[in-house]
């Protein structure tokens, strides 16, 4: 029993510690974040509610998911940006225009 209570013990304060930046988030934008969005909510719910409930590997698995969700999201919005700064390089800086004498 020693050895799973102490894994059990790590996981409760990777979560704790995990959902530290999202809660943050969540306090110090109130309810702005809450209605865009920017807050996962449920998410958010789940991981206290799998702290409080001691089901730590569901709550570590919930923890991965909003991390990782977040990772993406910014990998995705960088390279959008990416893409259209390039975009935006190649256009044209000057444009002809013929005009028909019908």
């Amino acid at each position: 029993r020693g050895q799973q209570g102490l894994g059990e013990t790590i996981l409760r304060y990777v979560l704790t510690f995990g959902a530290l930046p999202s809660l943050n988030e969540a306090v110090n934008n109130g309810m702005e974040s809450l209605l865009s969005g920017e807050a996962d909510v449920p998410a958010l719910l789940a991981l206290q509610l799998g702290l409080a409930l001691n089901y730590t590997k569901a709550g570590m698995i919930i923890l991965i998911m909003l991390t990782g969700g977040e990772a993406i999201e910014d990998y995705a919005l960088n390279r959008a940006g990416n893409d259209l700064h390039s975009l935006l390089e190649k256009s044209p800086g000057l444009s002809h225009r013929r005009i028909s004498k019908h």
